[in-house]
């Protein structure tokens, strides 16, 4: 269970995608970063398939100019 200080923490966290490193360096690093997230909130893991399948279909396709740096 996280405490009110680990949860505000935790929910300012943003990933970020980073113009000059490759689409797969990205998406290993989002990966990581995702299942960091769900960890913190004891929500299941997302496996390479499954996290493979959320990048494609709804954080890759779907970046806008603010979440580029």
């Amino acid at each position: 269970m996280l405490t009110s200080t680990e949860e505000y923490k935790v929910s300012e966290r943003k990933w970020y995608y980073r113009i000059d490193e490759s689409e797969e360096w990205n998406f290993a690093r989002w990966h990581r970063w995702a299942n960091d997230e769900r960890k913190a909130w004891g929500e299941p893991l997302l496996d390479d398939l499954d996290a493979r399948t959320k990048w494609d279909n709804e954080i890759f396709n779907n970046l806008t100019e603010k979440d580029y740096e």
